[in-house]
């Protein structure tokens, strides 16, 4: 599964640029903003490690799902410091339209194991073969 290593190497890397964005303008992260991402983080991992990741288990589509909608969220992100960024000339260097890019392919790369999750999760064998009949 390439695409997820890959993914989670984007994903590291977007930290640690975010990071860089907030330090350059001197601002920093709430205490409170980063407890909760990382209480949000553990609770999902859990909720995963006790349903599962097996392809056809609820337990994957809901991470892709997860997944879907952190990413959605990021390339929001992006939009938004894009529209502010006129207010910090010290971001003039990043290209917050190849980052929201970024964050749409990646999305799209989720989205097409959301939906294989899906029919792996919610269509029987029987109902896939009925219809390949037909």
């Amino acid at each position: 599964m390439s695409f997820f290593n890959e993914f989670k190497n984007d994903v590291e890397a977007d930290r640690r640029l975010l990071e860089r964005l907030l330090a350059t303008a001197g601002l920093q992260p709430s205490g409170m903003l980063k407890a909760a991402g990382k209480v949000t983080a553990r609770i999902g991992f859990l909720k995963l490690l006790w349903e599962g990741f097996k392809p056809g288990e609820l337990g994957l589509f809901e991470g892709l799902e997860m997944l879907a909608i952190g990413v959605q969220g990021k390339r929001l992100l992006w939009v938004t410091l894009k529209e502010i960024s006129h207010w910090y000339p010290e971001w003039k260097d990043f290209d917050f339209a190849a980052l929201e890019l970024m964050a749409t392919r990646q999305r799209d790369g989720v989205e097409f194991w959301r939906i294989e999750a899906a029919r792996d999760t919610f269509v029987s064998s029987e109902r896939r073969s009925a219809a390949a009949s037909v």
